[in-house]
């Protein structure tokens, strides 16, 4: 805005040229300096169309000794209208005043014979000048353009500029005051500042309780410590807003447990609830809730497991005694019996005999308690054929008796029945595996054929249908759903009550041919739920066939020598006496070599093989 030389006086630029300039000498539109010479003015020495100066020549001016056309002089104006102690012009006011009626050179003589003969009013207006000017330089420090002429006369707390109010704040220790200050200030600073200063308790009390702005509030909440306090203002009558802020401020356990229970609102009551770590605590208060999306909250915090199930117990709420029974391990069966027998609501009892194991109490809740609903969940977790027998024959409730006979059905075992085959590695003939084994002779060319684990994995998990794969020998998997049957008449077998670790012989109730039958061996971890195989070739069959076999004697076709025969002969037999060779008939070979065939056998799951195969059936449908 100006041009400002660099020679400086007194950190003013010697001479500044512009629309705004400030220096020692200033010359531009609006100038201010000890020599300030523009359009409008102001300075020591003011040379302008409109200016203030202690000597002002201007048009219009005002100032200490000031010419001008309107001249306005706490001591000398001269000009065409002169208002000062002396005046000197066309329309002269002032103690020592005249008009221009003589020639200057008169006028000032008479001005001056005017002052000899009454001097004490200029010498007064002299010492009423200076003591102003003293008065004025003792508020320098406050003085401002923007400030108001009662601000001389005001307490600096109480000027119309904030600043100064806040320095004197920063000055100010009575309580009392500051209390004011901050209730009554117009500036939101100065009553920040002025509660920032404030430490007398009952006061920020007092500014909390009253109808003052929230923020003020929140920062008179901050200034109090002591959590006593705290919680009386909190049980006062004060916003949400202050509430949350109390409880953002707490620490203490018992204190945050106070407001928890003190509080409606689930927002606070969950703010509160999160800074609880004490567990007994934050039982207490869960114990009497009945908001669900509290008790969900608590409940992640909860890592005692006494103290859920105390909840379980004694909760209020039927949805908290629910959700904490959720939480109780299925092994607890102790604490779920006693609720699932003695619990006074229906849908706890239903989620506790949702929860047990036990055969003896599920059948005791199925038969005995008052609730349908709860009977049936009781019914629904029971896998004893026997228990559900008897709860058909003896309920009574026709629903009750109804899902028992569903469940019946429901735990039936589920069967797979499988034909396998895949080529011997050595001849590429075809080899039947007709049960789990591990190890099988190829009856072509007697080599004994490993059968790897990545095989049994792939009839296990193998499709329902036929499937082949190539990379596994030619592997075919014939899989049905069928269960066990005759291997004599193909008729099918009564499997389902056969125990799990029984070899039996199990007889066709057709055509009387005994069916073995064994557990599913231990290696053949892949069965998963599977625990019987049916009419299948164990592992060590062969093994005991070939002890039970005996050598056969036959005679030399050309020396009539003796020869033995045994499973290991081979087909080209030399004589020991003639060392004829001669080859076995095809009824001895077989003999000792019987031609296997493929043949169908089952494994035996329980019923929670048949809930998955379900489900991977629905969702194949989809």
């Amino acid at each position: 805005m100006a041009w400002d030389s660099k020679i400086k006086i007194f950190n003013l630029p010697l001479f500044s040229f512009g629309a705004q300039p400030r220096g020692i000498i200033a010359i531009g539109w609006i100038s201010g300096g000890i020599i300030a010479i523009g359009q409008f003015g102001y300075g020591v020495i003011t040379i302008a169309q409109f200016g203030i100066g202690i000597i002002s020549l201007t048009q219009m001016g005002a100032g200490f000794i000031v010419i001008g056309q309107m001249a306005i002089g706490l001591i000398f104006a001269f000009g065409q209208l002169a208002l000062g102690f002396f005046s000197i012009g066309g329309g002269g006011f002032g103690y020592y005043g005249m008009a221009f009626e003589k020639n200057l050179g008169e006028q000032f003589r008479e001005a001056y014979y005017q002052f000899l003969d009454n001097p004490s009013p200029l010498y007064w207006w002299i010492v009423l000048l200076a003591l102003l000017s003293i008065y004025a330089f003792s508020k320098r420090s406050v003085i401002s353009t923007d400030m108001s002429v009662l601000d001389l006369f005001r307490p600096k707390i109480k000027n119309s500029l904030e600043h100064i109010r806040l320095k004197a704040l920063a000055l100010l220790t009575n309580e009392k005051k500051l209390l004011e200050i901050a209730i009554h200030d117009p500036s939101l600073e100065v009553r920040v500042n002025a509660l920032n200063r404030m430490g007398d308790i009952k006061l920020l009390v007092e500014f909390i309780m009253g109808e003052h702005p929230e923020d003020l509030k929140i920062i008179a909440l901050k200034k109090i410590k002591n959590e006593n306090v705290l919680m009386d203002i909190f049980k006062g009558g004060i916003s949400d807003s202050l509430r949350m802020e109390i409880i953002n401020l707490m620490t203490g356990q018992k204190h945050l447990a106070d407001a928890a229970a003190f509080l409606q609102s689930s927002k606070h009551k969950t703010a509160a609830m999160k800074k609880i770590s004490d567990q007994n605590l934050l039982l207490d208060i869960i114990l009497k809730e009945t908001d669900t999306s509290i008790v969900k909250m608590a409940m992640g915090r909860f890592t005692s497991k006494d103290t859920i199930s105390r909840l379980a117990r004694e909760g209020v709420s039927p949805q908290a005694r629910i959700l904490a029974l959720e939480k109780i391990d299925a092994g607890n069966g102790e604490l779920l019996a006693g609720i699932a027998l003695n619990d006074a609501d229906n849908t706890v009892r239903m989620h506790a005999a949702g929860r047990i194991k036990d055969p003896a109490v599920l059948e005791k809740i199925a038969m005995e308690d008052r609730d349908s609903g709860v009977r049936i969940a009781a019914v629904n977790r029971i896998a004893d054929k026997n228990i559900l027998m008897k709860i058909i024959h003896a309920a009574g409730d026709r629903s009750v008796t109804d899902a028992a006979s569903q469940r019946l059905e429901k735990i039936r075992p589920f069967y797979n029945t499988y034909m396998i085959e895949m080529n011997c590695p050595s001849c590429s003939q075809p080899v039947f595996l007709n049960g789990p084994v591990r190890n099988i002779k190829c009856s072509f060319c007697l080599k004994a054929v490993n059968i790897k684990d990545s095989v049994w994995k792939r009839v296990l998990n193998a499709e329902f249908g036929v499937s082949r794969t190539d990379s596994l020998n030619g592997l075919i998997i014939e899989k049905t759903m069928d269960s066990a049957s005759c291997s004599g008449c193909g008729e099918p077998l009564e499997t389902d009550d056969i125990p799990d670790q029984s070899c039996t012989d199990i007889p066709c109730g057709s055509c009387g041919k005994g069916n073995h039958s064994f557990p599913v061996p231990g290696w053949f971890t892949w069965a998963g739920s599977g625990n019987h195989v049916f009419c299948a070739a164990r592992e060590t069959e062969d093994s005991e066939i070939d002890e039970k076999m005996e050598p056969v004697a036959i005679s030399c076709i050309r020396c009539g020598g003796p020869l033995e025969i045994t499973k290991d002969t081979p087909r080209n037999v030399k004589c020991s006496y003639c060392n004829t060779i001669q080859y076995l008939p095809d009824p001895l070979w077989i003999s000792f070599h019987p031609v296997k065939t493929k043949k169908s056998w089952t494994i035996r799951f329980n019923f929670k093989e048949r809930e998955k195969v379900n489900k991977e059936l629905g969702r194949f449908k989809k």
